[in-house]
């Protein structure tokens, strides 16, 4: 088992582990880490923002802006293996409409917590995709 998929055995939260999608190891590995290392990056700017749209949402109560950035922040969590954020994320979608403010407010902290503990590896997993690639 390489560095790589070792460090994938988690997101960092309780539940199912993260494991970035096959065809990332691939580029990962063929490619070398560059490219992921970007993705990440993105991921953290762009994750971080949706967080904060999302928690204003919930603040003015605006169903379909919690569900289109519920939405938005679950693929991406999903596009870098982070399946306990992406779940609740979806968790999310569907409290939207169907929740209570405080169901809504209750699972943003938990997103909130989750999606921190993902970024505080992003770092440690920049390191670990820059040496792969190119037949190491």
């Amino acid at each position: 088992m390489s560095d790589l998929d070792r460090f994938l055995s988690g997101d960092g939260s309780a539940g199912a582990p993260a494991r970035l999608p096959e065809e990332l190891l691939e580029i990962a590995r063929e490619a070398g880490g560059g490219m992921i290392a970007v993705l990440l990056e993105v991921f953290q700017e762009d994750s971080m923002a949706r967080l904060e749209n999302l928690h204003c949402a919930i603040i003015a109560e605006d169903p379909d802006a919690i569900q289109s950035q519920a939405h938005s922040l679950k693929g991406s969590a999903s596009q870098i293996g982070a399946v306990t954020l992406s779940g609740l994320c979806r968790q999310m979608e569907r409290l939207s409409k169907t929740g209570t403010p405080l169901e809504r407010k209750a699972l943003y902290e938990e997103i909130d917590g989750t999606l921190r503990r993902v970024i505080a590896r992003i770092p440690s997993f920049q390191a670990i995709v820059a040496g792969t690639g190119n037949g190491s």
